[in-house]
């Protein structure tokens, strides 16, 4: 929907990267329900799980950030707000902002070895999550799905979020 500027809604990238830090931190509805239904039926623990959906959702964070801004100095200063986050969480828990590039990375990844005929990359990525977490064995197809899920429902709110609004800039 293409709005006049004077009309369309406006955001600092202060504002939207603490938005997009509490898209990542906090489950979304009925999340934490899933995940112990889930590890019930696979005999995983539901923290595994848990902790690998966080990744999931920042690299689906990250992903629409990057594919919605571009090249840009509004990308800029909110992923670099964004990131500020996961390095005073490091400082808390040490290896955070480790563990958070090693999965970008990976997840990263899959995203340049889609091809096509493989199901997209939404269903590629969870493919990716449930291996990880169910290690060398099948990937649990339930797993896959609702990895698969999570991550399309996020890019596409972070997506059309970053389009129907104007970011204004640290200097504005």
């Amino acid at each position: 929907m293409n709005q006049d500027r004077t009309t369309r809604r406006q955001a600092t990238a202060i504002e939207l990267s603490a938005l997009l830090v509490e898209c990542v931190c906090v489950p979304g509805p009925g999340e934490q329900q899933a995940v112990g239904l889930l590890a019930m039926a696979l005999n995983v623990g539901p923290e595994a799980i848990a902790e690998e959906l966080l990744y999931l959702r920042a690299f689906a964070v990250d992903f629409a950030v990057l594919m919605s801004l571009g090249d840009t100095p509004a990308k800029d200063q909110i992923l670099a707000l964004y990131y500020e986050h996961w390095q005073r969480l490091d400082q808390e828990v040490e290896g955070a902002r480790a563990a958070l590039e090693e999965r970008l990375q990976a997840y990263a990844a899959v995203v340049g070895d889609v091809a096509p005929g493989q199901g997209g990359l939404a269903r590629q990525l969870g493919i990716a999550l449930a291996a990880r977490i169910n290690g060398e064995g099948e990937a649990p197809g339930e797993l896959m799905v609702f990895g698969a899920r999570l991550f399309a429902a996020l890019y596409d709110e972070v997506t059309n979020l970053l389009t129907e609004i104007d970011i204004l800039g640290l200097d504005e």
